[in-house]
C-alpha cells in the first residue's frame, strides 16, 4: 500500500473520465506532471522511471473507467489506448 495511490488512481480517473466524454479532447496520454505521481512513488531515479508509474496509473484508470462503456467498445478503446503507449 502506498500513500496516495488511491488518490492518484481517482484523479486519474476523473481526468480520464472528461477525455473520453469529450470527442475533441486529445488522446488518452500519461500526465507526467501530476503532483501525486511523485507524493505517492516518491522520488524517481530517473525519467523513465517516472513515465512508467505515470503510464501504469493512466492504463488502470483508462481500462476502470472504460470497463463502464459497452463491452466491444471498451475492448476496442483499451487496444487503441494500449497500442497509443506503444503495447503491440
Amino acid at each position: 500500500m502506498l500513500p496516495k495511490y488511491q488518490e492518484l488512481l481517482a484523479s486519474e480517473r476523473v481526468r480520464i473520465r472528461r477525455l473520453l466524454a469529450d470527442p475533441k479532447q486529445p488522446p488518452i496520454q500519461p500526465d507526467m506532471n501530476n503532483l501525486l505521481l511523485q507524493q505517492t512513488f516518491g522520488q524517481f531515479a530517473n525519467p523513465i522511471a517516472k513515465q512508467m508509474a505515470a503510464a501504469e496509473i493512466t492504463v488502470r484508470a483508462a481500462f476502470a473507467e472504460l470497463d463502464t462503456l459497452p463491452t466491444a467498445t471498451a475492448l476496442r478503446r483499451k487496444t487503441d489506448l494500449l497500442r497509443s503507449l506503444g503495447y503491440n
